[in-house]
């Protein structure tokens, strides 16, 4: 089995933005229509006062940045913890 060069201090990063529309689409996808992430008014009654990106959304680009970047093509991770606090 071969492996693509990985080694300490290698970095890459990604920079996106998420609009309504992104957010929409996550949540239909998901199946996860918390108003927090989908209604303006409700949201303004927590502790955020305006819609948030679900967590898994922003988690799901880990995949796109190793695979794509670091190390780069054909890179598969398996395994990701996560905690939303």
């Amino acid at each position: 089995m071969s492996t693509l060069p990985f080694e300490v201090g290698q970095k890459a990063s990604l920079i996106k933005r998420f609009g309504a529309a992104e957010v929409e689409a996550f949540a239909g996808l998901s199946e996860d229509f918390n108003p927090l992430h989908l209604d303006p008014a409700f949201a303004t009654t927590t502790p955020f006062e305006r819609p948030i990106v679900h967590g898994m959304l922003l988690a799901s680009l880990f995949s796109g940045l190793l695979g794509q970047q670091l190390p780069g093509k054909g890179t598969v991770y398996l395994g990701q913890s996560l905690a939303f606090k």
